[in-house]
């Protein structure tokens, strides 16, 4: 029997790393995180604990989590494949590369006919 929520039900938790260590949650996100106020020892039962279970945090997770994280908007309204393709692959890798969260977008352009006067 599994001692990790990976074989049940899907990605290892932190909860699931603290369980195993036998510390709080937020003793494990200090530990990963690389907090000081964390004792030696438990520091090492976490870290082993976190190899056990395989744990990798989520990124997109800890963007959103730490204060200004990065977060990237794009709008996108060309409907061509090829270029969507491109957009997104390159997006997706500058993203990744810098930990933001990346958010996207689909847009139609204005159309004359139906867009309020102050827009014309």
């Amino acid at each position: 029997m599994a001692d990790s929520r990976k074989d049940r039900k899907g990605a290892v938790t932190i909860h699931d790393v603290a369980r195993r260590a036998g510390v709080s949650p937020m003793t494990v996100s200090r530990v990963m995180n690389e907090a000081p106020g964390v004792k030696d020892a438990t520091r090492k039962t976490v870290q082993d604990a976190v190899e056990a279970l395989g744990y990798a945090p989520n990124a997109a997770a800890r963007s959103l989590a730490r204060q200004g994280g990065g977060r990237i908007g794009l709008l996108y309204s060309n409907p061509s494949a090829g270029y969507l393709s491109e957009f997104l692959v390159g997006a997706l890798d500058g993203a990744q590369k810098t930990g933001a969260l990346l958010l996207i977008e689909k847009c139609d352009p204005i159309r004359r006919a139906s867009a309020p006067r102050w827009a014309a």
